[in-house]
């Protein structure tokens, strides 16, 4: 069976220089909005709805880290970039790091 992925989150900036162009390195990380708490959906809605008009949300700090979030709906792929501080737990914690 295949896993149903529709949330992907991609963390961008800090010291390392996290999926910003000419990096080498790749934070990155895949869930199903179904595996997903209500609260946690909520949240994401909300996300969503704040920074859906394109207003993407700096970073605080020279090295601090924004974090890319997709996911599709009946209507397409959705996008925002929003501060760390932000993001719920669950999504931060299926990013991981790798060398591209």
């Amino acid at each position: 069976m295949q896993r149903l992925v529709d949330i992907v989150i991609e963390r961008i900036g800090g010291l390392g220089g996290f999926g910003l162009p000419g990096s080498h390195l790749e934070s990155k990380g895949e869930v199903a909005s179904t595996s997903l708490s209500p609260a946690v959906r909520a949240r994401v809605d909300l996300l969503f709805a704040t920074y859906g008009k394109g207003k993407a949300a700096p970073a605080k700090g020279a090295d601090g880290f924004s974090y890319k979030i997709s996911r599709t709906t009946v209507n397409g792929v959705e996008v925002i970039t929003v501060p760390e501080a932000e993001v719920p737990a669950e999504l931060r914690d299926s990013v991981t790091d790798r060398l591209k």
